[in-house]
This record gives structure tokens, C-alpha cells and sequence, in this order.
């Protein structure tokens, strides 16, 4: 049973769709070793008649704590085998390790080519 999707009747059915999901976490403080943080879908409605996608409307915010959410497998679909079965650790740390990436591009990308560090690390000019 899938219950984001609700049929009406032969000709008329409504599924959810999480059109944005937010992935907020905290840093963790100096006496903790983990983020917290919580998990948001936010979502949307979309309603079919005769297959035909006719109307719209906002739907509930699912919101939930990582520690709600940690101890939890979920099954990702991976081409055309079996899905594989995925522990949340896992997930959120391929988010974060993605965050990483993108961010460390995106900011080299925005800096003056002098700005950009060296691989050995920052150069700071010297004192006058």
C-alpha cells in the first residue's frame, strides 16, 4: 500500500510529492561530537483525471528530528536490479559529503583567480 497516493475513484486520483525537502543541521558544539538537526518535506498534491495531470494543491509538511530518522534502512532503487538497502548514517553523510564538494567548487569558482588558495593552503602577504 502506498499511502501518498490516494485514488478517488476510477477516473480521478491525488499523489504526494515532496517538491522540496530541506536537510537542516546544526553544527555540533564543542562538548558534542554529532550535528543535530531535522529533516522537511515540503509537499505538494498533484491530482490526475482520465491519467491527465489537471490541478494542484499544497500539501502537509512532513518534518522529522535526525534522531527520529537515524536508526532507520531505506530502500534505494538502483537501475534496473533490486534496491539496495541504504542506513540513514549512510545517506546523510553521501548529502553532506555532496555539500562538501559542490560548496568547495562553487567557491572557487565565485573567487578572483589570485584569491583561490594554492594546494599547499593559504599564502598570506607579508606585513608592511
Amino acid at each position: 500500500m502506498n499511502l501518498r497516493i490516494r485514488q478517488i475513484d476510477d477516473r480521478h486520483r491525488d499523489e504526494l510529492f515532496a517538491r522540496r525537502t530541506e536537510f537542516l543541521a546544526e553544527p555540533p558544539r564543542a562538548d558534542e561530537t554529532t550535528s543535530t538537526g531535522r529533516v522537511i518535506f515540503h509537499t505538494v498534491w498533484v491530482h490526475y483525471r482520465d491519467n491527465e495531470r489537471f490541478a494542484e494543491s499544497v500539501g502537509p509538511r512532513i518534518e522529522h528530528t535526525f534522531d527520529q530518522v537515524m536508526g532507520r534502512t531505506w530502500l534505494v532503487p538502483a537501475g534496473e536490479g533490486d534496491p539496495i538497502s541504504v542506513p540513514t548514517p549512510l545517506l546523510m553523510g553521501a548529502v553532506m559529503a555532496a555539500f562538501d564538494t559542490i560548496a568547495n567548487e562553487s567557491m572557487a569558482a565565485a573567487l578572483p583567480v589570485e584569491m583561490v588558495p594554492p594546494a599547499g593552503g593559504p599564502v598570506f602577504p607579508e606585513a608592511a
